[in-house]
């Protein structure tokens, strides 16, 4: 081995365990340098909601996020020991106002003492509340298909109840019109009265229906018949003498087509009769009446003009 070979080995090998403390200790005083410096990390920090009390008319418009991202910075161990679950932000909302709450470190609770709050994401909720109001809304239901051949529906669907109260958002509520049931088909129906219960269509959202149901009724009876005469003369009684200006009426007569069918004409007789009373007969003179007629059961007539001049 050479000189300059066993000089170098000499200063390698001299001291060597005091070489290798120091070693180790330089290595250890560099980690736990470096341990102490800040270093950045991301945690979802969930929003904990103070919403207003139950009895306060006004409903939360804006939706909460369940957590914000916090760029939170300090010492890695600090931070690599950090959960989320021991992190949270407060929104105090129990005031019911429209507001912008600006995210500010101050608000993160549960932070160790080195470690600090570098942004927040997002910065800022635009919270929007909107009063909430109750109307009464009238029911509309439809009808659909046609009841058994000869039979009609008499007049139109009753419906029970025939408003509803729609509660909600005054921006949705205040535009409804009218709460929309489920068609009632009449598809098949003979005579009778026939009731249903019908779900109401949903509302939109912001609102809903007190009841959700209502009861829907049809009527129907056999098909009306409507036959018309015209200039029918009108008779006056106890007053041979008298005349009707005008003469004669027009008589609709509407009732079951058997019914209708068997009235003829000539059995037609409109007639006023006054009151021998309230008439004197002994000079000239004239007063208006009632026209009236005699028909079967269930059979109506509409008589234009209703009342005549009768003149003496």
């Amino acid at each position: 081995m050479s000189g300059t070979q066993s000089r170098w080995a000499r200063l390698f090998l001299d001291n060597l365990w005091l070489k290798l403390i120091a070693l180790v200790f330089s290595l250890a005083f560099y980690a736990f340098i470096h341990s102490q410096q800040d270093v950045q990390r991301t945690i979802a920090v969930k929003l904990v909601v103070r919403n207003p009390p139950d009895d306060v008319d006004k409903r939360l418009m804006t939706d909460i996020p369940a957590a914000v991202d916090v760029i939170a910075v300090g010492p890695l161990p600090q931070l690599e020991g950090l959960s989320a679950e021991d992190l949270s932000i407060t929104l105090n909302l129990s005031a019911a106002q429209n507001t912008t709450i600006r995210f500010v470190p101050e608000m993160v609770n549960g932070l160790p003492p080195r470690v600090r709050v570098d942004r927040i994401s997002p910065s800022r909720l635009d919270i929007r509340f909107e009063k909430v109001i109750t109307r009464e809304i009238p029911v509309q239901v439809a009808r659909t298909g046609e009841p058994a051949e000869g039979y009609e529906i008499k007049g139109r669907l009753e419906v029970e109840p025939k408003v509803v109260t729609a509660t909600g958002i005054e921006s949705v509520v205040s535009t409804i019109q009218f709460a929309r049931a489920e068609a009632f088909d009449v598809s098949g129906l003979g005579e009778g009265r026939t009731t249903r219960r019908l779900r109401l269509d949903a509302p939109p959202d912001g609102a809903q229906y007190d009841p959700k149901n209502v009861s829907a009724t049809a009527d129907v009876q056999v098909k009306l018949k409507r036959v018309e005469f015209e200039n029918v003369r009108v008779a006056v009684v106890g007053l041979p003498r008298a005349k009707t200006r005008p003469e004669g009426v027009d008589i609709v007569l509407i009732g079951p087509p058997d019914k209708v069918d068997a009235i003829k004409a000539k059995a037609l007789v409109p007639r006023v009769e006054p009151d021998q009373e309230d008439v004197d007969t002994s000079q000239p003179g004239s007063k208006t009446m009632t026209v009236l007629l005699e028909l079967s059961d269930g059979v109506s007539a509409n008589i234009t003009p209703p009342r005549v001049l009768v003149t003496w």
